[in-house]
């Protein structure tokens, strides 16, 4: 594939999945997680780490090295180093817990870096990983299961105060049953 074929790609995907949640995602959610990733069998941990891990990618990597592209200190063959560098553990691990759509769009992603010559090139094909990576993320936020933490409230100072009082309050004495 040329890298504007993998372009077109990647925003082929990105429209497949701007109303209709990922597939991928509807198989995590569910516990469909083929790698097995996931602490004693369970779905969250690998939900929680999945969104996280997106975020990181999908909004600080790429728009730096997005911004990064736009400074002209810094060359095409510096700027696929860094790509390569911000992009690919994340993706790999992504891949890990389900992903998968993205990680095979960030392999086709740096499968033709050697086709890129030219800054405008490199913005327009990074651009285009950035949106996908995005939108997929905004889904996570639709459907990461935010109330299992409402039992977790944040506490005042003066609640933390009388929380305080109560632990360190005496000792509670052990009182000697009878047993005989």
């Amino acid at each position: 594939m040329t890298w504007r074929e993998v372009e077109a790609y990647i925003r082929q995907r990105t429209e497949a999945i701007w109303l209709d949640e990922p597939a991928d995602l509807i198989k995590i959610r569910h516990g469909v997680i083929d790698s097995g990733a996931g602490t004693y069998g369970q779905v969250f941990t690998t939900l929680l780490f999945g969104q996280s891990e997106l975020r990181g990618v999908a909004f600080y990597a790429t728009t730096a090295v997005l911004k990064l592209a736009h400074d002209p200190d810094f060359n095409v063959e510096q700027l696929k180093k860094m790509a390569q560098a911000h992009f690919a553990y994340r993706a790999g691990f992504l891949n890990y817990v389900g992903l998968h759509e993205l990680g095979d769009l960030f392999l086709r992603y740096f499968s033709v870096f050697d086709q890129i010559s030219t800054r405008e090139d490199f913005l327009s094909l990074t651009e285009a990983i950035h949106t996908y990576g995005a939108r997929l993320h905004l889904w996570t936020e639709q459907v990461f299961p935010w109330h299992l933490g409402m039992h977790m409230h944040q506490r005042s100072k003066d609640e933390a105060q009388d929380i305080l009082s109560y632990a360190s309050a005496e000792p509670w004495t052990r009182v000697p049953y009878q047993t005989k």
